[in-house]
């Protein structure tokens, strides 16, 4: 257990310090002190007039607390990024509202003592965090597009849609940058369009497979889009952003698992072992949860997550109600996804939810309960090392399919 509790205070351009020890006692404070090489040796000064161990800690604030996490890492320093919304509830305690740089150095400085937090043993994690963040952004961007497109297609051929072709996949988007509008189908050689159709298509159909040359000219032929060389222009811009966008997504997603493999090979393979996680959801819940170790077991794992329910007591009375939702919300969301395919293919998990069902629970109620259930079955295999291994299955008219 650490001796010395160290609170940062993150701004800008600059950082304020404030040292305490087990006891409460404050040993120094540096209220202001520059966001530099100067200002990170000063520190380092200060740390040598530190005897023992020290845990450091500081507010995630966007993205200025970088420069000082990696110096800090250099020096094989530990370092705890804190959730600000934990320690503006642990101010709350405090009843003299005052806020400067140097009360809340001083006010992290004793979350870290009364909380005992654990640090991140692998600074790379914080890479795959940044890596899975930005996939997530990514991944924003090519959703608000397609409602783009798709709201253009309404204007320019809006029978594509009622004939449920689906504008973004790859053939689509090559079409439709040569042709994007209806009119403009109608006034191409049709020759010229069916050749188009072939190249875009490249003799694969996907999910359009039963849509050919001659339906699209049929549906451009009776179509009630308008003509509008503005909007056309829109369009084609909107395929090339998501052509754009995707391809960035693609590529993170690779960095995203090498980066993972990098740090911790097993905890990719043990994840991706039980039935319905794919890699990319796995990637993400081991971007989100980080060093398995840093949870001392698995219900602080679900505290982080914001699945645990919250309670209200009164007396006597005692209530569990919804989950809390305090914790890590993008943990939370990719929980609820990868709870949604386990039930579709890991027997022990789908009995469970088809129990939860026939006793009448809601289908969000049930899926959330399969994902607390899904958090402890990943902490003791992340823990013991080991891969899933599937349940004896049990006559209970409930297949592996």
């Amino acid at each position: 257990m650490p001796k010395q509790y160290v609170g940062i205070d993150i701004a800008k351009s600059t950082f304020a310090v404030c040292v305490i020890e087990e006891s409460g006692k404050v040993l120094f404070q540096e209220p202001r002190l520059p966001q530099s090489r100067p200002g990170f040796e000063r520190l380092l000064q200060l740390w040598e007039k530190t005897p023992g161990d020290a845990l450091v800690g500081m507010e995630s604030t966007s993205i200025y607390q970088l420069p000082l996490v990696a110096f800090l890492s250099e020096q094989k320093i530990p370092t705890v990024i804190l959730n600000p919304s934990l320690v503006n509830k642990f101010a709350k305690l405090d009843l003299r509202p005052t806020k400067t740089d140097k009360k809340d150095a001083r006010l992290i400085a004793e979350f870290l003592r009364q909380r005992q937090p654990s640090p991140r043993s692998d600074p790379g994690w914080s890479e795959v965090q940044l890596l899975s963040r930005g996939r997530e952004r990514l991944i924003v961007g090519c959703s608000a597009l397609k409602v783009h497109i798709h709201q253009a297609l309404s204007v320019l051929f809006p029978e594509l849609e009622e004939a449920g072709i689906n504008p973004s996949s790859d053939g689509m988007q090559r079409l439709l940058q040569a042709y994007p509008s209806a009119r403009r189908i109608r006034q191409a050689p049709t020759e010229e369009v069916r050749c188009a159709f072939h190249a875009a298509f490249r003799g694969k159909g996907g999910r359009n497979a039963h849509f050919q040359t001659e339906d699209l000219l049929t549906l451009a032929g009776r179509s009630v889009g308008i003509t509008s060389p503005a909007w056309e222009d829109l369009l084609v811009g909107y395929f090339q952003e998501l052509c754009f966008l995707e391809g960035r997504r693609e590529r993170c997603e690779q960095r995203l698992e090498q980066a993972i493999q990098q740090i911790e090979t097993q905890a990719l393979e043990i994840v991706t072992s039980v039935p319905g996680i794919g890699q990319t959801t796995a990637c993400t819940f081991l971007a989100e949860v980080g060093d398995i170790r840093r949870f001392g077991e698995a219900g602080k794992l679900v505290a982080f997550a914001g699945l645990d329910p919250s309670i209200a007591q009164s007396g006597t009375m005692l209530h569990e109600g919804k989950i809390s939702k305090r914790g890590n919300k993008r943990l939370r969301r990719v929980l609820y996804i990868m709870a949604q395919g386990v039930v579709r293919y890991e027997l022990g998990l789908r009995r469970y939810y088809l129990r939860l069902r026939e006793r009448g629970k809601a289908y969000n109620v049930a899926i959330i309960a399969v994902a607390n259930k899904l958090v402890h079955m990943l902490y003791a295999m992340l823990i013991k090392g080991v891969s899933y291994v599937p349940p004896k299955a049990v006559s209970e008219g409930i297949t592996d399919r």
